[in-house]
Order: C-alpha cells, then structure tokens, then sequence
C-alpha cells in the first residue's frame, strides 16, 4: 500500500480528488485531509484525518519502546554480571524487568507522541498554516500511477507533495 499526499491551493480541488478516488473504488475512509480551518473541511464533507494520522504516537511509542529495551537489557545484564548486594535473580525475573521497562518505554514514547506532529506530515506545516489543504490518499500499489496522474491533470491548484509506502501491520500504517 501507497499513502499519496497531494497539498491543494483549493479545497475545492481537494473535493475532486476525493470524487477521482471514488472512480478508482478508493473508500472514503482512506482519505484525510488536513486545513488549518476543520469548519472549511466539514462544509465540504470531506474527512478530516484521524488523531492517529495527524499525531507522532505510533512513531514515538516505537522508539520509546526500543529506547526501553535497551536500558532494560543494560540494568539486567549489569546485574546479572555484577549482582549487587548479593542478589541473585535468574532469567526469568530480569527479562521481566526487560519487558516492564520496554512497555514503559512505549506508554512514556505514545505521550510523547500525542504532543507532537507525525513526522510524515510535519514538513507540511507551514504550507497547512499559510491556508493550503493536505489530502492523504491511501491506495493500493497497482492504482497509484492512474490516481496520481487523474489527480494532477483534472486539479491544475494540486501538487504531488510525497508518496510514502505503508504496510499491512498497525504499525507501519501511519
């Protein structure tokens, strides 16, 4: 799967592209856009994208999670090896606290993810603030060339802004 972002001078190009995606058999559900005005983007009927698109929390909470493995497999490893204060914990107990600490990890990363923008989007931001619309296509591989092409010969105010491959998995989705 292909996540096709467009940015549009005019919403009302954003409004074709939904209806070319329609021809296509795109849901409308694999369209989001984003304005700085929602109000503009529900007089049109449009969908807005999700929380999850818009937001860093699956991206973070990764990292948060790697970065918590990996301070969990530090502190068990040195204890294993040092065993301070005579303590003598086997496998079971310290891949536990791996465990803790990588989930720690994820929950402290999806916070700090829900405060920041997706990194996919965020090169986006001044375009979305100076009053452009960013509309998010998701599609599969054999229909990207063909919307793309509909899209940028019958909306003369949109542009190809990126095209980013997503996978099957909830965490590549976003």
């Amino acid at each position: 799967m292909k996540k096709i972002m467009f940015i549009s001078t005019k919403i009302e190009d954003v409004k074709k592209i939904e209806f070319i995606a329609n021809g296509y058999n795109i849901a409308k559900e694999a369209i989001g856009v984003i304005n700085r005005d929602e109000a503009k983007v529900s007089a049109y009927r449009l969908q807005s994208a999700s929380y999850w698109q818009r937001l860093d929390i699956f991206h973070s909470g990764e990292w948060g999670a790697l970065i918590g493995f990996i301070i969990g497999l530090i502190i068990s490893i040195m204890i294993g090896v040092y065993q301070p204060l005579d303590l003598q914990l086997g496998v079971l107990p310290l891949s536990g606290f791996v465990a803790l600490t990588t989930l720690y990890g994820t929950w402290v990363g999806g916070m700090v993810g829900i405060n920041h923008q997706n990194h996919k989007i965020a090169k986006f931001r001044h375009e979305i603030k100076k009053g452009k619309t960013l509309c998010l296509v998701d599609v599969v591989d054999d229909l990207e060339d063909g919307l793309k092409n509909a899209v940028l010969s019958n909306c003369a105010n949109t542009r190809l802004a990126g095209i980013d491959t997503i996978g099957e998995g909830i965490l590549n989705k976003f």
